[in-house]
């Protein structure tokens, strides 16, 4: 008797957690989407750099005391 007792108690667990995970937030797709559709659109000629300060580094024709440069993997 116990054994079918846990086994139901079992089969309810699961088609609970089934219906949650089937049922879940589905924007997040959406979202990532968006986002890529952003990233391809934006333009690569822009440089992706950052010049601060005044100082003695030539940072595309501007002296400025340091330069952030992005990196990437392409």
């Amino acid at each position: 008797m116990k054994t079918k007792v846990k086994m139901i108690f079992l089969c309810i667990c699961l088609m609970v957690g089934s219906y949650l995970l089937i049922k879940g937030d589905k924007s997040l797709p959406n979202e990532l989407v968006l986002v890529n559709i952003e990233a391809l659109a934006e333009e690569e000629s822009i440089p992706k750099y950052f010049c601060r300060g005044i100082g003695t580094i030539d940072c595309y024709g501007n002296k400025v005391e340091f330069m952030i440069d992005n990196y990437s993997l392409k």
